[in-house]
Order: structure tokens, then C-alpha cells, then sequence
């Protein structure tokens, strides 16, 4: 499915009095930035065969998360899950020929090569995190994302309209404000 023909699918789920600001594509997504709504539309399956529509209402949403990686870097958390597979895997190794029975000895073994396969695969994915890229989160008040890509490096631009489109769709008299100092 072309992306033309995405946005224009994407339009009967904009009410007439929204205003369109930005939008954002992938190779199997795009989406549109209104001034009340974020609205996606991911296309997946063989032949582009399911559409999913994904509407996020912007007053709903306190907090925006962006992150701006102009170079590649290390994925932390699959990492650490990598080194903890594999270690798992050595440990199962390491206690073949201490019991008794067979099937023990057959359990260590799968055991061993799934979870070193699994951490393996963690290291590779680790390693594997795109150049250029913004990742952008939207949380409710409660800290819960409902809302997360990663997308290009190009789209910097949209992501800042969409902080700023967030920021705005709160109504000011109903934010809690602070004094800090006296």
C-alpha cells in the first residue's frame, strides 16, 4: 500500500474541526499529528492484508520522551539479558555428568543450546540498533507508555511538533503548578 493511499484512509478518522500539523512514515506505517490526536495506521501480514488504526487522544498523554541517537549505540537492557542466557547456558553445561539419570543429562542439554541460542541472539540485537534514529515514547500520568516508535533520524521535526502538540492540549488552568523556593 502506497503511502498516499495511507493518508488518505487516514483522513476519515480526523473530525472537521481538528487541524493537521505533521505526519510521520515508515516503510509499513505512517501516521498524522493533529491538534488533538495522534492517529497510525501500520499495515502488516502478506499482501498488506491487516490495517490496524491506532488513535492516541493528546489530553490523555502528560508526558513525551524523546530520543535524539545520532550514532549507533549498545542496547543496554538486551545485553544484559544476553550475558545472563549465556550464563545460564554454562551453568547448564557445566552440571552434565552430575546426575544419575539420562534424562537430566538430555533436559541440561536443550536447556543449554536453547538459552545460548536465546542469549546469542540477545547479543546480536544488542549490537544492532539503527544510526540516526528518534525514539519517541508517550506516557499517560500514571508513567504507562501508550504510544512508541523508533523512527528516522529525518523525523527530528515531528517529534518536536508532537512535544509541543502534547504540551499544548492540556488546558494551563488545570495544570499543578509548584512554588520552589519562598
Amino acid at each position: 500500500m502506497g503511502t498516499q493511499q495511507q493518508y488518505s484512509r487516514l483522513e476519515s478518522f480526523i473530525d472537521s474541526n481538528e487541524t493537521t500539523i505533521d505526519g510521520y512514515q515508515t516503510q509499513s506505517e505512517a501516521g498524522v499529528l493533529t491538534n488533538r490526536q495522534l492517529i497510525s495506521l501500520k499495515t502488516t501480514g502478506r499482501d498488506n492484508s491487516k490495517t490496524t488504526v491506532n488513535s492516541v487522544y493528546l489530553d490523555q498523554v502528560s508526558r513525551a520522551k524523546i530520543e535524539h541517537q545520532k550514532t549507533p549505540d549498545v542496547d543496554q537492557e538486551r545485553l544484559a539479558y544476553g550475558i545472563v542466557s549465556l550464563f545460564l547456558a554454562i551453568i547448564s553445561f557445566a552440571l552434565i555428568g552430575q546426575f544419575d539419570s539420562n534424562i537430566v543429562e538430555v533436559t541440561l542439554v536443550m536447556v543449554g543450546v536453547c538459552v545460548g541460542l536465546v542469549g546469542i541472539a540477545l547479543f546480536i540485537e544488542a549490537y544492532d540498533t539503527p544510526d540516526d534514529s528518534v525514539y519517541i515514547e508517550l506516557q499517560t500520568p500514571d508513567g504507562e507508555p501508550v504510544w512508541k516508535r523508533r523512527l528516522g533520524g529525518n523525523q527530528l521535526e515531528f517529534a518536536e511538533k508532537l512535544s509541543r502538540t502534547v504540551s499544548n492540549a492540556h488546558d494551563p488552568s488545570n495544570q499543578i503548578a509548584q512554588k520552589i523556593g519562598t
